[in-house]
Protein backbone atom coordinates (compact mmCIF):
# COMPACT_ATOMS: atom_id res chain seq x y z
CA UNK A 1 0.00 0.00 0.00
CA UNK A 2 2.67 2.52 0.79
CA UNK A 3 4.16 1.94 -3.03
CA UNK A 4 1.73 3.89 -4.37
CA UNK A 5 1.75 6.79 -2.08
CA UNK A 6 5.40 7.04 -3.68
CA UNK A 7 4.15 8.02 -6.61
CA UNK A 8 2.85 11.27 -5.67
CA UNK A 9 6.49 12.14 -4.03
CA UNK A 10 7.93 11.20 -7.03
CA UNK A 11 6.31 13.18 -9.56
CA UNK A 12 6.87 16.19 -6.88
CA UNK A 13 10.57 16.01 -6.92
CA UNK A 14 10.98 15.12 -10.94
CA UNK A 15 9.15 18.83 -11.30
CA UNK A 16 11.07 20.56 -8.26
CA UNK A 17 14.52 19.21 -9.61
CA UNK A 18 14.06 21.65 -12.65
CA UNK A 19 15.41 24.44 -10.97
CA UNK A 20 16.75 23.34 -7.59
CA UNK A 21 19.53 21.30 -9.45
CA UNK A 22 20.89 24.17 -11.45
CA UNK A 23 22.19 25.91 -8.46
CA UNK A 24 23.10 22.63 -6.13
CA UNK A 25 23.76 19.21 -7.39
CA UNK A 26 21.91 16.93 -4.06
CA UNK A 27 22.96 13.86 -3.53
CA UNK A 28 21.76 10.54 -4.05
CA UNK A 29 20.78 10.40 -0.12
CA UNK A 30 19.43 14.21 -0.10
CA UNK A 31 17.36 13.39 -3.04
CA UNK A 32 15.81 10.18 -0.87
CA UNK A 33 15.07 12.46 1.89
CA UNK A 34 13.37 15.03 -0.29
CA UNK A 35 11.00 12.04 -1.90
CA UNK A 36 10.68 10.74 1.96
CA UNK A 37 9.63 14.12 2.97
CA UNK A 38 7.43 14.77 -0.44
CA UNK A 39 5.64 11.74 0.04
CA UNK A 40 1.87 11.45 0.50
CA UNK A 41 2.39 9.48 3.89
CA UNK A 42 6.10 10.81 4.22
CA UNK A 43 7.79 11.76 7.40
CA UNK A 44 10.87 14.00 8.71
CA UNK A 45 13.31 13.23 11.72
CA UNK A 46 15.47 15.06 12.97
CA UNK A 47 18.22 12.67 11.60
CA UNK A 48 16.84 13.08 7.97
CA UNK A 49 17.44 16.85 8.44
CA UNK A 50 20.32 16.79 9.56
CA UNK A 51 21.60 14.31 7.07
CA UNK A 52 19.92 16.85 4.28
CA UNK A 53 21.43 19.67 5.55
CA UNK A 54 25.04 18.30 5.75
CA UNK A 55 25.09 17.80 1.81
CA UNK A 56 25.59 21.49 1.85
CA UNK A 57 28.54 21.82 4.34
CA UNK A 58 30.29 23.46 1.23
CA UNK A 59 27.94 25.96 0.82
CA UNK A 60 28.02 29.45 2.45
CA UNK A 61 24.97 30.72 4.43
CA UNK A 62 23.98 32.99 2.15
CA UNK A 63 23.87 30.20 -0.77
CA UNK A 64 22.24 27.54 1.54
CA UNK A 65 19.39 30.47 1.95
CA UNK A 66 19.05 31.06 -1.45
CA UNK A 67 18.21 27.28 -1.58
CA UNK A 68 15.64 28.03 0.88
CA UNK A 69 13.92 30.87 -0.73
CA UNK A 70 13.50 29.45 -4.52
CA UNK A 71 12.29 25.84 -3.62
CA UNK A 72 10.33 27.59 -0.88
CA UNK A 73 8.83 29.46 -3.70
CA UNK A 74 8.55 26.38 -5.63
CA UNK A 75 6.80 24.30 -3.36
CA UNK A 76 3.22 25.60 -3.66
CA UNK A 77 3.30 25.70 -7.67
CA UNK A 78 4.16 22.05 -7.52
CA UNK A 79 2.08 20.82 -4.90
CA UNK A 80 -0.67 22.72 -6.61
CA UNK A 81 -0.15 20.56 -9.67
CA UNK A 82 -0.24 17.50 -7.97
CA UNK A 83 -3.94 18.85 -6.53
CA UNK A 84 -4.87 19.64 -9.78
CA UNK A 85 -3.69 16.67 -11.04
CA UNK A 86 -4.93 14.26 -8.85
CA UNK A 87 -8.59 15.80 -9.09
CA UNK A 88 -8.47 15.22 -12.79
CA UNK A 89 -8.14 11.57 -12.17
CA UNK A 90 -10.82 11.74 -9.46
CA UNK A 91 -13.01 13.25 -12.51
CA UNK A 92 -11.73 10.71 -14.55
CA UNK A 93 -12.36 7.78 -12.24
CA UNK A 94 -16.65 9.42 -12.45
CA UNK A 95 -16.49 10.29 -15.90
CA UNK A 96 -14.80 6.70 -16.93
CA UNK A 97 -12.72 8.84 -19.79
CA UNK A 98 -9.57 10.72 -19.39
CA UNK A 99 -10.26 14.13 -17.93
CA UNK A 100 -8.19 17.00 -18.12
CA UNK A 101 -9.46 20.06 -16.73
CA UNK A 102 -8.55 23.53 -17.56
CA UNK A 103 -6.38 23.83 -14.42
CA UNK A 104 -4.80 20.99 -15.55
CA UNK A 105 -3.46 22.83 -19.09
CA UNK A 106 -2.57 25.80 -17.30
CA UNK A 107 -0.64 24.03 -14.49
CA UNK A 108 1.50 21.80 -17.40
CA UNK A 109 1.86 25.27 -19.26
CA UNK A 110 3.33 26.53 -16.59
CA UNK A 111 5.78 23.96 -16.14
CA UNK A 112 7.08 24.53 -19.87
CA UNK A 113 7.64 28.10 -19.75
CA UNK A 114 9.44 27.29 -16.36
CA UNK A 115 12.93 26.74 -16.12
CA UNK A 116 15.90 26.62 -18.49
CA UNK A 117 15.03 26.22 -22.00
CA UNK A 118 16.90 22.68 -22.23
CA UNK A 119 16.75 19.41 -23.16
CA UNK A 120 16.68 18.08 -20.23
CA UNK A 121 13.70 20.68 -18.63
CA UNK A 122 11.73 19.41 -21.66
CA UNK A 123 12.55 15.85 -21.02
CA UNK A 124 11.77 16.61 -17.80
CA UNK A 125 8.05 18.10 -18.88
CA UNK A 126 7.37 15.44 -21.07
CA UNK A 127 8.06 12.72 -18.58
CA UNK A 128 5.46 14.77 -16.25
CA UNK A 129 2.69 14.98 -19.13
CA UNK A 130 2.99 11.32 -19.82
CA UNK A 131 3.02 10.67 -16.37
CA UNK A 132 -0.05 12.34 -15.86
CA UNK A 133 -1.59 10.83 -19.02
CA UNK A 134 -0.74 7.49 -17.44
CA UNK A 135 -2.69 8.55 -14.29
CA UNK A 136 -5.56 9.81 -15.82
CA UNK A 137 -5.92 6.81 -18.36
CA UNK A 138 -5.34 4.30 -15.23
CA UNK A 139 -8.00 6.42 -13.03
CA UNK A 140 -10.52 6.69 -16.20
CA UNK A 141 -10.22 3.15 -17.37
CA UNK A 142 -9.74 1.17 -13.84
CA UNK A 143 -6.11 -0.23 -15.29
CA UNK A 144 -2.80 0.28 -13.35
CA UNK A 145 -0.31 2.52 -13.24
CA UNK A 146 3.09 0.66 -13.05
CA UNK A 147 5.51 1.69 -10.19
CA UNK A 148 8.86 0.43 -9.61
CA UNK A 149 7.79 -2.84 -11.29
CA UNK A 150 4.66 -2.95 -9.46
CA UNK A 151 1.06 -2.49 -10.72
CA UNK A 152 -1.00 0.06 -9.11
CA UNK A 153 -4.88 0.62 -9.30
CA UNK A 154 -5.79 4.60 -8.86
CA UNK A 155 -8.68 4.11 -6.83
CA UNK A 156 -11.28 6.82 -5.34
CA UNK A 157 -9.64 5.99 -1.56
CA UNK A 158 -6.27 6.56 -2.81
CA UNK A 159 -7.19 9.74 -4.75
CA UNK A 160 -8.50 10.94 -1.61
CA UNK A 161 -5.89 10.26 0.16
CA UNK A 162 -3.35 11.72 -2.20
CA UNK A 163 -5.34 14.76 -2.12
CA UNK A 164 -6.02 15.34 1.54
CA UNK A 165 -2.11 14.24 2.39
CA UNK A 166 -0.63 17.01 0.31
CA UNK A 167 -0.84 19.60 2.84
CA UNK A 168 1.27 17.20 5.12
CA UNK A 169 4.00 16.98 2.36
CA UNK A 170 4.03 21.19 2.55
CA UNK A 171 4.20 20.99 6.21
CA UNK A 172 7.17 18.66 6.25
CA UNK A 173 9.17 20.25 3.49
CA UNK A 174 8.95 23.94 5.29
CA UNK A 175 10.39 22.01 8.38
CA UNK A 176 12.93 20.35 6.04
CA UNK A 177 13.32 23.86 4.95
CA UNK A 178 13.69 25.95 8.16
CA UNK A 179 17.06 27.35 9.63
CA UNK A 180 16.37 25.36 12.30
CA UNK A 181 14.85 21.75 13.43
CA UNK A 182 11.23 22.32 13.90
CA UNK A 183 9.97 19.43 15.88
CA UNK A 184 6.42 18.27 14.06
CA UNK A 185 4.03 18.84 17.97
CA UNK A 186 1.02 17.33 15.76
CA UNK A 187 2.02 14.28 14.61
CA UNK A 188 4.94 12.93 15.23
CA UNK A 189 6.69 13.49 11.71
Amino acid sequence: MRLWLTLVGLVIYAVGNISMAQSHQLTSRQTEILQDVLRVDGSLTKMQYDEFWAGFRNLSDAECERFRKSFRSEAPRLLAYQRTLWMAASESLKQQRPVITPDLISELRRAEQNGSRSASHDKRVQDMKRQAQELLDAAAYGTTVVKNGRNIKVTSDMIEQVLSGLDGSLSRLERLLSVSWQPNINAGK
